[in-house]
């Protein structure tokens, strides 16, 4: 009965280490920085608010919508790290079926489309 007590005891140990040792990791990978997103808030519809989300050091994106091949509207936004900032171009694209947006963060660049034609 004894070896079983302590082959049980050191399983438990075991498993705890290793559950305390992936916690740790988990955390240090979430606050991994150096990445940032770009995407549609709702990609099935026609809903045009896109998202920027920051998980680097640099807090200024300049962003840039065509709607088709024009050039409709260009602003900045300044999101700092760990945030996330939505911004609604409805307003701004009226008559393609194709959306662009060229999101930049210093020197990288990332586009997103959407077709807006049913």
């Amino acid at each position: 009965m004894s070896n079983n007590k302590i082959i049980l005891t050191s399983f438990i140990f075991i498993i705890l280490g290793s559950f305390i040792y992936l916690s740790w990791r988990e955390t240090k990978q979430a606050r991994y920085s150096g990445w940032w997103a770009v995407e549609f808030q709702t990609p099935e519809n026609t809903n045009l608010t896109f998202v920027i989300e920051n998980y680097t050091n640099n807090k200024n994106f300049h962003y840039t919508v065509f709607d088709g091949e024009n050039k409709v509207l260009e602003g900045d936004a300044i999101i700092n790290k760990g945030e996330k900032r939505e911004l609604d171009i409805s307003s701004e694209v009226s008559s393609s079926d194709r959306v662009k947006i060229e999101v930049t963060n210093g020197g990288e660049k990332k586009e997103i489309y959407k077709s807006l034609n049913h």
